[in-house]
């Protein structure tokens, strides 16, 4: 499965992707132990073969429910690949805080359920959220903690795209109980 993958993820960059995301669909139902034993070296061999064939592509690595095991994504996969998806489960300013000096950038975060149900005012909270959590625009790709949700309203997605090409940070305006409410 592994030499197909990577056979598959060559083909897609020689087809005209410009990055390639590994998505650990089961991640979820391994513990720390099992994901180290027996996903972390399947990543490893992918990456190391796509690197090989494609040096320049980026790779992004994403664990579907993996936040209770992120250091060990951290540790094992961060000479091996350039982004590291984060999803809804954990703190985004905890993720930065592990990968704070490892080269690697964070991206996801957003929870699905907010773009699927949420009114407008708690899609671009959450954008906003997101983006302030580690540090401001610019310092991670903002992102859904997994997918579009069947049934998401397509102008919450419309409400998520434009909040994230608009908004700026965190400014002055700001009083520090409102600061206090974006780091929670």
């Amino acid at each position: 499965m592994t030499v197909t993958i990577s056979n598959y993820a060559i083909y897609q960059v020689e087809s005209g992707a410009q990055c390639i995301q590994i998505f650990e669909s089961w991640a979820h139902c391994l513990t720390p132990e099992l994901w180290r034993r027996f996903a972390a070296p399947c990543v490893k061999q992918v990456a190391a073969t796509l690197r090989q064939a494609c040096p320049d592509v980026p790779i992004i690595y994403f664990a579907n429910g993996g936040s209770s095991f992120l250091q060990d994504q951290v540790t094992e996969l961060a000479e091996h690949i350039d982004v590291l998806g984060v999803d809804g489960h954990m703190r985004l300013e905890e993720a930065a805080k592990i990968v704070d000096g490892t080269g690697l950038i964070l991206q996801g975060n957003v929870d699905p359920y907010i773009l699927r149900y949420g009114s407008e005012s708690e899609v671009r909270e959450a954008v906003r959220k997101s983006i302030d959590a580690v540090g401001g625009p610019g310092r991670h790709i903002l992102n859904l903690g997994h997918g579009v949700l069947q049934g998401t309203p397509e102008e919450n997605v419309l409400y998520f795209v434009e909040e994230s090409q608009t908004y700026r940070g965190a400014s002055e305006e700001y009083s520090s109980a409102e600061k206090e409410l974006l780091a929670a």
